[in-house]
């Protein structure tokens, strides 16, 4: 969000120039201080854009205190932030190890193109170091390792908070599951009663009759739907016998279920699946999660359009998208989804979409939301991978 990028550069920017007030060694009006640090984690968690911002924050800083050096001071600042810039679309589908190879590696760099620089420029460096040298190489080896350590820092509270995140769910998950098992089988049993007195009813000869009792049938069809979803939320613990499916095929099975419902909103259902990718998990209820997620896609698009499903292998994850273009959702819609009872649609229950994160809690996965008001909806699986 850009309120959030903007804080990022901000703090980063600050947190440079601070660093710039304490430097370690001032060669010739040359500093060397910890400053290309927090510009670097800007750019590794926020983007390209923070990094940038926070930057010129601390470049606009440099230049009334380098008395002639700003050049040597930026040539050491760029030789932080190269890497991190080609590597900022990559980072956040790093894994961990790579992500603290990736800042050490960084952190080498710059300490050695930094270290030529000050012999270059200070004549009197060996004088100085020979006065103060512990003071000198602790900060040689909190160059090198600072990166690498606020990197590991920021993972784990992002892990941390996802478990948070995922805990909450759960328990709400499991609340739900509860109150499925406990009234569903309940109602159900008088529905199908009424039900089959009902279509004895409509073979009536009377029109009005029939129509009254087709009517009353179709609603006690919807009813037993709606608890349908509420037994299959019951039944969200992981399966006992669990088989490899073959995501491709099965993606394109669901999508060829719901194309007949897609073309009559006149909108077109494409399926652009990598072949060969399997999960673990069962047959009927991967599909039902998939059909779920395309059909709230198909609702939300009044006015036709595009929507592609779509899946990848990514390292040890295989990732299953589904994108449309229709109407979105606010940031307090997509807080809110998978709560009992709330739907973004008129006459929806919420249900199938509770359905669909029980469905892949209960495969190992994860499913997230990205969404934005009059420009559609990403919604995105991640299964653990077979093979």
């Amino acid at each position: 969000m850009p309120l959030y990028r903007y804080a990022i550069a901000l703090v980063c920017g600050g947190a440079a120039v601070l660093c710039m007030t304490l430097p370690v060694v001032n060669a010739g009006g040359f500093r060397w201080d910890l400053g290309a640090i927090p510009i670097v984690v800007a750019i590794l968690y926020g983007g390209r854009l923070p990094g940038a911002m926070a930057a010129v924050i601390y470049a606009a800083f440099s230049i009334s205190g380098a008395e002639g050096q700003f050049g040597a001071e930026m040539l050491s600042l760029a030789s932080a932030l190269a890497y991190p810039f080609g590597w900022a679309r990559r980072y956040e589908r790093s894994s961990l190890t790579l992500k603290l190879i990736g800042g050490l590696g960084t952190s080498i760099a710059h300490y050695f193109v930094t270290l030529n620089l000050v012999l270059y420029l200070s004549h009197t460096f060996d004088a100085n170091l020979s006065e103060d040298r512990w003071t000198f190489i602790v900060f040689q080896v909190v160059t090198i390792i600072t990166l690498p350590i606020v990197s590991f820092l920021i993972e784990q509270m992002y892990i941390l908070s996802t478990y948070q995140e995922r805990l909450r769910e759960a328990e709400r998950l499991n609340m739900i599951g509860e109150m499925a098992a406990s009234i569903a089988h309940e109602v159900r049993n008088p529905l199908t009663v009424v039900k089959g007195f009902l279509q004895l009813l409509s073979t009536s000869k009377d029109e009005r009759t029939r129509l009254y009792m087709t009517t009353s049938i179709a609603e006690l069809d919807r009813a037993e739907f709606i608890i349908s979803d509420y037994l299959n939320m019951a039944k969200g613990q992981p399966e006992e016998h669990r088989e490899p499916l073959d995501v491709s095929n099965l993606i394109e099975t669901a999508v060829q279920t719901m194309t007949p419902f897609a073309t009559m909103q006149n909108i077109e259902l494409r399926a652009l699946c990598e072949p060969g990718h399997f999960v673990l998990g069962d047959t009927v209820r991967f599909k039902q999660a998939i059909i779920n997620v395309v059909k709230n896609a198909i609702e939300a698009m009044p006015e036709g359009g595009i929507i592609e499903v779509q899946s990848f292998r990514q390292e040890a994850e295989v990732i299953v998208k589904v994108l449309d273009d229709g109407e979105g959702m606010t940031p307090e819609q997509l807080g809110r989804l998978g709560t009992p009872y709330f739907s973004a649609k008129e006459k929806g229950t919420g249900l199938g979409t509770m359905v669909v994160f029980r469905i892949v809690e209960s495969m190992g996965g994860k499913i997230t939301y990205q969404s934005e008001k009059g420009k559609g909806t990403q919604v995105a699986m991640q299964f653990p991978a077979v093979g």
